[in-house]
Order: structure tokens, then sequence, then C-alpha cells
């Protein structure tokens, strides 16, 4: 992609671009920079747009001339938006560096430090869409934490005097600038599977290297390594190996069908900590799945065999329209309150998502480009849709793949079992819900477990054809597709809750006993008398529990 110029302002009063020599005071060479000032308005060069998920950026310049009290950005960047996106920005702000969140012109992320005119500033800067931000600052980390999500639009990277806070007038010489990925970065983690990563084969393990850039920093050694998985330590389990400049680390214990939560913790030879949190799953490509915007249509009909494609076809659910009451039920009644792209017909709202491409759509656009995965938009308290499929027999935990726009608010949404789905006279039994956190963007999906009341994980028995019904009751969401894992016979679940002063443990299964020891390396024994649910007082000395078939 080409370098852009954008300005800005009144035509007569806009700044100029100049190629000026200095003198490099790093080692006495003579040099020549792009000059930029801004005059009244804005004077920049931009990137973009693109649909990266993380981006790098990087520049070396120095503040010539500026006005004691305004504002200008110098060096902005962000990444694809889903729904909104961080944009970290460095920016002059009444005569100091700032870390900016750009886009709104009075957020502050940091304090970098006073502007000195005409003393060089080595910066890179980081961004990942759920928000996480890095900056490096004449060789230091200066900013290691999650910034606001405040940007709507693609990504981009722009660098000058900025489009959007230009009330300072400043005149900048920029050495170099770079843009790129997380390999150009001072201290550069890569990750397999990356962040957000979905169906990563759990034998393939975690692995990421550590590279420290020659001359930009210090190198880490072994012991500067450590990672937390789903909230365990398990540093002792990694293999780590290289040297201290290029360190290879691997983690082979992942299991299948699981949601995995790690943070690696990086500290350099100089004691500088740097996390990068990491979030993948392992479940099985094949698992059965329901995309959620293939629910039932014309009085309770469905399809069993669906081809993932571009147009209608009597082995799709696209265009198809569902009969209000019976398929569905959606509390809005004006179509153009939400876009309609995958069912044009049907009050219900569908759009195409931003989510991460399934391998199913990955090959169907081999053949054919308009191919595209959608998802169900704006769900709110209140509405509901049914699906029926013909459902392998077993033991299900079930996941929604949802996302929520509200930054602020969660979500719940019911799921139960349909009687009499082709008619208005339907009854529901619950199996419970999906609760979902504050969203990070109406765009960006997790996976949410179906639970109890008391959010433990629930079974769900299904054989045949059976129907099944989303309900939203608290919030909203934007829902892509829910996933059926098949409950491991071999596993029993222990579930300990609190009733007042008690503790009660509950369990399913036959053959099952309860056992108890005061120390994990001591002997355990079985707890007299105990039948699911066991209720005890505790004593005030620890114990532990298992249960043993």
């Amino acid at each position: 992609m080409p370098w852009i110029l954008f300005q800005d302002g009144p035509e007569d009063q806009r700044g100029e671009t100049l190629i000026v020599d200095f003198v490099d005071p790093v080692n006495g060479a003579s040099n020549k920079a792009l000059r930029l000032n801004s005059g009244t308005g804005a004077n920049e060069w931009y990137i973009g747009a693109f649909s990266f998920d993380e981006v790098a950026a990087r520049a070396r310049f120095r503040v010539v001339e500026f006005s004691p009290m305004g504002r200008e950005n110098i060096l902005s960047l962000t990444t694809r938006s889903k729904h909104l996106a961080p944009a970290p920005a460095i920016t002059l702000v009444d005569g100091r560096f700032k870390l900016w969140s750009y886009v709104e012109s009075n957020r502050e992320i940091a304090d970098i430090g006073p502007v000195e005119p005409n003393v060089f500033h080595t910066a890179y800067l980081y961004a990942r869409a759920d928000g996480l931000v890095k900056l490096w600052w004449d060789g230091k980390l200066i900013f290691d934490d999650f910034a606001p999500l405040v940007n709507p639009y693609d990504g981009y990277f722009e660098w000058g005097s900025g489009s959007w806070q230009f009330d300072a007038t400043d005149t900048i010489d920029f050495d170099w600038v770079g843009f790129g990925t997380v390999a150009d970065l001072p201290l550069a983690v890569q990750t397999t599977p990356v962040h957000g990563a979905i169906f990563h084969d759990a034998s393939n393990g975690f692995k990421f290297s550590v590279v420290s850039q020659a001359g930009l920093a210090p190198g880490v050694a072994a012991s500067g390594i450590s990672a937390m998985v789903n909230g365990v330590d398990r540093t002792a389990e990694l293999s780590i190996s290289g040297e201290d400049k290029n360190r290879q680390v691997s983690f082979s214990a992942l299991v299948p069908d699981r949601i995995y939560r790690t943070v690696v913790k990086i500290t350099d030879l100089t004691g500088t900590i740097s996390t990068y949190p990491i979030d993948f799953d392992t479940f099985r490509s094949n698992s059965f799945t329901i995309d959620a915007e293939d629910f039932n249509f014309d009085g309770g009909q469905f399809l069993d065999q669906i081809a993932v494609g571009s147009t209608a076809a009597s082995d799709n659910y696209l265009d198809r329209v569902g009969t209000e009451g019976t398929d569905h039920h959606e509390l809005s009644t004006e179509a153009g309150n939400t876009p309609h792209q995958y069912r044009a017909e049907s009050l219900v709202g569908t759009e195409r998502n931003r989510d991460t491409v399934r391998p199913q759509y990955l090959a169907a656009q081999a053949n054919d480009a308009q191919v595209a995965d959608f998802n169900v938009t704006g769900v709110e308290a209140g509405e509901w849709l049914n699906y029926t499929r013909t459902f392998p027999a077993g033991n299900y935990h079930i996941y929604g793949r949802l996302a929520n726009g509200d930054l602020e608010n969660g979500f719940v949404a019911s799921l139960g079992k349909v009687t009499n789905p082709t008619t208005a006279n339907q009854t529901v039994t619950s199996l419970g819900a999906f609760k979902g956190t504050p969203g990070r963007g109406s765009q960006n999906y997790q996976f949410v477990p179906l639970t109890d009341a008391q959010s433990n994980p629930v079974s769900v028995a299904l054989s045949g054809v059976e129907t099944l019904r989303v309900t939203a009751t608290e919030g909203s969401y934007s829902a892509n597709f829910y996933l059926l894992v098949p409950v491991p016979g071999s596993l029993p679940l222990l579930r300990i809750t609190r009733s007042n002063n008690d503790v009660v443990f509950s369990w399913e299964g036959a053959g099952l006993a309860l056992e108890s020891t005061d120390q994990l390396i001591g002997t355990w024994t079985a707890v007299a008398n105990a039948s699911s649910p066991f209720t005890t007082t505790p004593s005030g000395t620890a114990r532990f529990f298992r249960l043993r078939r």
C-alpha cells in the first residue's frame, strides 16, 4: 500500500513538506529528514485502510518548533475495528508528549514527558484489536496495558500533524518511519496459536518465540520467561531453548476441547517486564455446530445437510423466511432497524461477521469468492430463535460464539428444549444460560459456555430430531454459531457450593466416592455416608476433596 498525503484547513494556511539536512547527534554524520509543518490545519501521511488485528509502527523524529498550547497528533496507529478498536497516538499536548487516545480529543492514556526542541526520539507503537497497547520510547517499554476502544473505522497508520486534533502548530523532522508486524518490535513475541485463534489442534501445543532486536532490546534469560495457563502457573512445564537474544518456548500439555487463557510474562536482562495475554481454544474443527443465522423457517422447517454458498439454494438457509411466533420472536417490526444481509425478508437482523474465518468457509471461498459467514445481530432481551436439527445421541457441553457491543454491561441468553416447534403453541424446558461479560465490540467474538444458576457447566442430553431455543433475557448480543462438545464419560464433575455456613458437594454418575484429606500429599479417605448432594460444615481447618471411581 502506498503512503497517502492528507491536508486539512484553509488551503492558503496549510503546512508544507520539505527535505532538510541535519547532523545526526548519535554518530555525527550528515543525514536528511522529512520536515512537516502543520500550518493552521493538518499535514500528514497515512496508510490504510487495512484489516489487521495486530499492528506495529515505528518512527524517529524531533520537534523543531511548537506552540506552547494546543494539540497535534504526531503518530497514530489502529487495528481494524470490530465495532470499536484501540487508537493509541503519540500526541503533542500543551508542550508535553502524551500517549493519547486518538479519535477522542480529551482521553489521555499516559504521560510521556516534556517536549525539548531538536531532540530526537525513537518510538515503537503496538496495538491489538482487543485494546492491548505497548509503547517503547527511546529504548524503554513505558506502556504495556489495555487502552480504551474508541475507533469505529478500519485500521490505519498516520504520521505528521494529525487530522483530528490540530489546534496547535508545530514543525517536525522525521528521520524514518516504518509500519509492519510484531517481528519489527524491539522485543518480538510471536505465538502459535496467535491470540484469538479458534480450533487449534491440541496436539501441536502452545509455542512462542522471544526475539530481542539487536541494539533495541537487551535479551531475555531462560529464567525470565514464565506462563500462567488458565490461572495456574505452568512455568515449570515450559521447554525453553536458544540464547538470550532468541528464545524458543513450548508448552505441550494442552488437551482438546478446552478454552485457554494464557499470560506470558517476559522479564528482560534489565528487569523490564512485559506481558502477553494470549487466548485461544482447542475445540475440534469437526464439532457439531449450528450457525446462528440458520434458524427455522416456514413454520418449523429445517435442514440437516447445509452447503456453504453465496446464492439461495435448496441446501442452505439463505433468504429463507421465518414465521414470527413459531420460528422466532422479533421485537422490532421495522426492517430498517437492523441489516438483513443473509435472510433479506426476515425481521431478524443478519450481517456479514468479522469473526475468525472457519475452515469450511475458507474451503468454500477457494471456489466462490462471494461466500461469506454471517451472524444474527442485535438480539435483545425478549427475542428468541428456534433451531431444529438431527443430533447424534450423546451428552454435550454447549458454547455460544457470541459478541457484545456494550463495553460496560454483560448479557444473558437462555437455552431451552422446545416441544411442538411447527405450531405457535410451544413449551420450553430450560437447559441453562449463556452469561456474557461486558463486551469488547459487537464483532469481537468469544466462546461463552452454557452454565447453570451457579455458573457450573451444564451437560445436555440430545438424541435425534430436537429443537433448541435461544432467548435473550438480559442485555443484547450478536451470535455467530453454537458449538456442541461431547462430554467425556470418564470425567465426572464435582460441584462445590455454599449454603449459608455449610458447603454442599454434588455430582452425577454411579460408582463415585467422595474422598477427603487434610494434606494433598497425605492419605485420602472416603467421606462417611457421602451421597450427592452431601452437606458439611467447615471445621476451621483446611481440607481437600475429590471424586474417585
